[in-house]
């Protein structure tokens, strides 16, 4: 499977390596970006936030930044 972003440039299209968790996009190494959540989890009294790893492509990551801007 070639790089979805690769694709879209005038570069020849590379091998991707991931999957974006957002849009499902595959990517090469260089169009990866690993972002870090926060996942709210409850249960009966011991509400726990664990902490996740996604892996994005940079439109994907791009487009979520001035979001999570605002949640901070």
């Amino acid at each position: 499977m070639q790089c979805a972003e690769c694709g879209t440039t005038s570069r020849d299209g590379r091998v991707a390596t991931a999957v974006c968790s957002e849009c499902g996009a595959a990517t090469c190494a260089e169009h990866t970006r690993e972002v870090r959540i926060q996942i709210p989890s409850s249960s009966v009294g011991n509400p726990v936030v664990r902490t996740s790893r996604r892996l994005r492509c940079s439109e994907c990551t791009r487009l979520a930044e001035p979001l999570e801007q605002v949640r901070r």
